[in-house]
Parts: structure tokens; C-alpha cells; sequence
């Protein structure tokens, strides 16, 4: 059996002993393998463009990274690896959505000329790239490290003669690539959303306004569910992150998907999550529960750092749903 553990602080003598150590520094190892691995699951439509998607990562991703690390503050730490597999996700994230966005366009419309207005894959690389570079490797800092990670990519971005791909009158966290096939270029955060009516039949405590800061995160965080990834949202305390996921979840996200919150305390147990889990799900056979047919559950954990850690420093609720993660729930 093979484990992989940060460390032995709780181990016994006799456990030790019984332990045969590969230890490999995570910088030794690199970025490449990660790209690679990653280059192989590309869609049809855009394979051809994998050498684009090279030059673009070894131009920036190391360095975008190493910059990070040296430069600014995190509000929750990262490793690298993980910033370069959120990088990857979040290009899939995009891609897929544009993906969908042509195949629905194509069967709807008229084929004379409509073709010719859409983006093509080989035309939209370049900026699906950075749009998600600055979304996962630049979005783990605070406001005064995005300033300097913005100064830092337009800068390198001048070197690479790319500098021409990001409208440069405003900061780099200011625009939304591909926001749909009608705004393909480009956009102001604001530009994305209609004007905001405020309903006078609404209770006060239900009325969400929005904010650049509301727009973009549910805009990336919706992009990522729809792809079936995992989302951290971090952030100091009474910032709205609930009430925004939320929103996003009950009413963006299709009639296809139901929502299912769950709220840690200090006092959450496994046992705990795990019935309300069950309680939710529907047996498909024997030892097989999932959520009605046809539909999907998202489940969405609030104070997901609540539950009180164990003699082991283990956080058993937290480490049910990582196993269930790695079975793909």
C-alpha cells in the first residue's frame, strides 16, 4: 500500500520502522510533468493548438508562480502544484463553455455568415490563457498583491509581445474573457450584467446587489462547477461569500441541479455529515445512493474549517469528503 503523508509528527517508533521513504522535493519535480499530463486531455477542437498552449505556459506559468511565492501575501497557502492544476482547470472550465456555447449556436442558427462571426479556437488561446492564469496563480492574493501581480504580467506580457492581448487601461482583474459567444472579447466585469431592478415585493434580507467583486468570483465559480470541479472560496469574515454562492447555486446553474448546503460547526462529526448526505439521496440498489435521476447535487459546505480537530490533528468531517472526492462525488 502507498501513502502519501506530510509527515510522521504522530507516528510510533513501530510505524516508522515499518515505513520504506520516497521523498522527492515537490521542486524537483517541476511544473512541466503537470502541463504535459494536462496537454493529453485537451478537446478535439483544440489539440492542434497544444504547442500554443507551451509556449504560453513555459513564457509564463514558472515565473507567474515563482512571483507569487516571493512577492505576495495568500490569504489561505498554496502549493505550487495546485496553483498550476487550478490554472489547467479553469483553461477546461472556459474551454468547455465555449465548446458548448458553438454547438448550441450551430444547431440554432443559420449557417450564411454566422460561422464567420464566432471565435474560433486558434483565435481565443492567447486570451483563455491569461484570462485563467490571472484566475488561479494571481487570484490566491490579497488587493495589494493583485496590484503587483497585474504590474508584473503587463510587464511581461510587453517582453513577450503579448501586450497587445489585454486591454490596457485598467487592471488585469478588471475584464472577463468570454463572458459568451455575443461578448467573445474582452469585457468590463460590469458590462457583463443587465441593469440591476430592484424588485419592492423582496424581503430586505434576500436582496442581493451586484458588485464587481460578486460578478467576477461567481462568475469563475460557476465556470468551475459546471465543469464538475471543486471550489474553495475563501475570504475574511462577513465579506457575502455565503449569500453569493448561494444566489449562484439556486439560480444560475439549471433545473438539472439541485443544491444541498451543509453547515459545519465546531461539534460536526463524520457520522453527522454522513446522515445528512443519506438523508438527501436516493437508494439506486444495495449499498448505491445518489440523487434523484436525472438530477445532480451540489454540495454546498459553509465554515468548512469549523469542525474541531481530533487528538491527531485530523478533522474527521473534512476527511470524509475528501475521500469522497477521490471517488469523484
Amino acid at each position: 500500500m502507498m501513502f502519501e503523508v506530510e509527515d510522521l509528527s504522530v507516528a510510533s517508533p513501530a510505524t516508522v520502522s515499518r515505513c520504506g521513504m520516497i521523498y522527492m522535493e515537490p521542486v524537483a519535480l517541476g511544473l512541466k510533468p503537470l502541463f504535459n499530463s494536462w496537454a493529453n486531455t485537451l478537446p478535439e477542437p483544440f489539440k492542434p493548438q497544444k504547442v500554443v498552449f507551451e509556449r504560453l505556459f513555459d513564457a509564463y506559468a514558472q515565473d507567474a508562480v515563482t512571483f507569487a511565492r516571493k512577492n505576495v501575501r495568500e490569504t489561505v497557502a498554496t502549493v505550487d502544484g495546485n496553483l498550476c492544476l487550478s490554472l489547467f482547470r479553469l483553461i477546461d472550465s472556459v474551454i468547455a463553455g465555449f465548446l458548448n456555447e458553438l454547438k448550441t449556436a450551430s444547431e440554432t442558427e443559420s449557417e450564411e455568415g454566422a460561422a464567420a462571426s464566432r471565435p474560433s479556437p486558434e483565435g481565443t488561446v492567447k486570451s483563455i490563457f491569461f484570462f485563467s492564469l490571472i484566475w488561479s496563480i494571481g487570484a490566491s492574493c490579497d488587493l495589494d498583491g493583485r496590484h503587483k501581480f497585474s504590474t508584473f504580467l503587463r510587464e511581461r506580457m510587453l517582453e513577450n509581445l503579448h501586450d497587445k492581448d489585454i486591454p490596457a487601461e485598467r487592471s488585469i482583474y478588471d475584464y472577463c474573457y468570454l463572458h459568451s459567444l455575443g461578448q467573445h472579447g474582452w469585457t468590463p466585469w460590469m458590462d457583463t450584467m443587465p441593469e440591476f431592478k430592484l424588485d419592492p415585493k423582496l424581503e430586505f434580507s434576500s436582496i442581493l446587489v451586484p458588485t464587481v467583486d460578486t460578478i467576477r468570483y461567481t462568475n469563475v465559480l460557476g465556470r468551475l462547477v459546471r465543469k464538475n470541479h471543486h471550489v474553495l472560496c475563501v475570504g475574511n469574515t462577513g465579506t457575502g461569500k455565503t449569500l453569493a454562492v448561494m444566489d449562484l447555486l439556486l439560480n444560475s446553474m439549471g433545473k438539472h441541479c439541485d443544491t444541498l448546503p451543509v453547515s459545519f460547526s465546531a461539534s460536526t462529526s463524520a457520522n453527522q455529515t454522513q446522515d445528512i448526505l443519506d438523508a438527501r439521496m436516493d437508494k439506486r440498489r444495495k449499498g448505491v445512493f445518489g440523487p434523484p435521476a436525472g438530477m445532480k447535487y451540489i454540495i454546498m459546505v459553509d465554515d468548512f474549517n469549523m469542525p474541531m480537530r481530533e487528538k491527531y490533528f485530523a478533522q474527521p468531517p473534512i476527511e470524509l469528503l475528501r475521500q469522497w472526492m477521490d471517488h469523484s462525488g
